[in-house]
């Protein structure tokens, strides 16, 4: 790609994420007139989220992001969607991320749905392989009844739209077919207890993660889905594609984050993520996210609205971040009884979780669903 058309991304790209997602259409149709390819090329890269913003927004990035930018110019989504991959039938196509792309498959034995994961055609570079193969080597270490569970991993080979054939990884995993935490939380009318009881449980999943040494380092409600057993609400916590493994052998070492690398969705990240000058991250960081996922369960609002936190500059963001100090939950709710009940203990239990200094955080998912709990059964709170 020459210099000025990867300029042209650059500025197209930094202005439509700022934006809604109906104003960035308009703005995009406005904009890239009729070159359909020009915006395709900014279309993928909204769509990547969090791998690609770093990499247009500061030059001191890594060659892992840039290998993934320059995948998603170059890499067309012309090709050939399966009829089936290995011996799963594909049915439809369930998601599409920055990496890869999910699809809800039928397993011939034994006979079952699966999600079924293979990386996007274009972004197999030995980085991604070693990511995908990261994700199933995380997830076959993690059996816990909050944690969507892998099947089976493997290649097929695959036919492309020029006749050729691919050689494409895959890993077959758990359908879960149900809403994020936050919109199930909404369309039930759940109680703030209920709420409460829902985050405890996916706490313990959390905590089983990193009882094997795994962060998971992108929490957020589309993260985590709930669904119905017996009328029971049941939380699934997906998606561990930029997990990280704390206590690695020389191999898994290859496959970590590169230096100077932010991932992770920017609403949800800790001052150390997004700032490696705040701390190294560990399984704090997943103890922060998961503050914010419980402030927007009580408040039904972020504590930094993605307006705020996109509208300027990435050392604003960073500022903001790593500086402010949100409002508490009780600020952000207008029925007065709700508000008075966070008072008592429960702005204290979010804003400790949410806390800026690691040290000054719970010390594990165990420790806040704990507190939680003591909430719950009207107990004085750690926080």
């Amino acid at each position: 790609m020459n210099p000025e058309r990867h300029q042209r991304i650059s500025e197209i790209y930094a202005a439509a994420r700022k934006l809604s997602e109906a104003d960035a259409h308009a703005y995009l149709t406005d904009v890239c007139a009729t070159d359909a390819e020009l915006r395709r090329d900014v279309e993928r890269l909204l769509a990547a989220g969090g791998s690609a913003p770093r990499f247009l927004e500061t030059d001191a990035v890594g060659a892992e992001v840039g290998r993934i930018a320059s995948a998603m110019f170059e890499a067309s989504d012309e090709s050939i969607v399966p009829d089936r991959i290995g011996h799963f039938r594909i049915i439809e196509k369930l998601a599409q991320g920055g990496m890869g792309v999910v699809y809800v498959a039928e397993q011939d034995r034994p006979r079952r749905r699966v999600a079924l994961k293979v990386i996007r055609p274009g972004m197999a570079s030995r980085q991604m392989l070693r990511r995908f193969e990261l994700e199933a080597n995380v997830l076959g270490q993690l059996q816990h009844p909050g944690i969507a569970q892998i099947h089976e991993a493997g290649v097929a080979s695959l036919q492309t739209a020029d006749g050729g054939t691919n050689r494409q990884p895959f890993f077959a995993m758990e359908l879960v077919q149900g809403k994020p935490i936050d919109e199930f939380a909404e369309a039930k009318s759940l109680t703030l207890a209920r709420r409460l009881e829902l985050m405890a449980r996916v706490c313990d999943a959390v905590q089983h993660a990193h009882q094997r040494g795994i962060i998971h380092r992108d929490l957020k409600p589309s993260n985590v889905l709930v669904t119905e057993e017996d009328g029971r609400p049941l939380p699934k916590v997906i998606d561990f594609g930029i997990a990280r493994v704390l206590e690695r052998s020389p191999h898994d070492r290859r496959l970590q984050t590169v230096e100077g690398a932010v991932i992770g969705t920017l609403e949800y990240m800790s001052p150390e993520q997004v700032d490696p000058a705040c701390g190294e991250v560990d399984t704090r960081t997943d103890v922060y996210a998961l503050g914010v996922i419980l402030y927007e369960m009580l408040a039904e609002s972020l504590p930094f609205e993605s307006g705020e936190l996109r509208s300027g500059s990435w050392t604003e963001t960073i500022r903001i971040i790593r500086e402010e100090d949100p409002p508490k939950p009780s600020e952000r709710v207008d029925d007065h009884k709700t508000a008075r009940t966070l008072r008592e203990d429960l702005d204290w239990i979010v804003l400790k979780a949410l806390a800026k200094d690691p040290e000054a955080r719970y010390r594990s998912p165990q420790d806040l669903s704990e507190d939680v709990q003591r909430h719950l059964r009207h107990e004085p709170v750690v926080a």
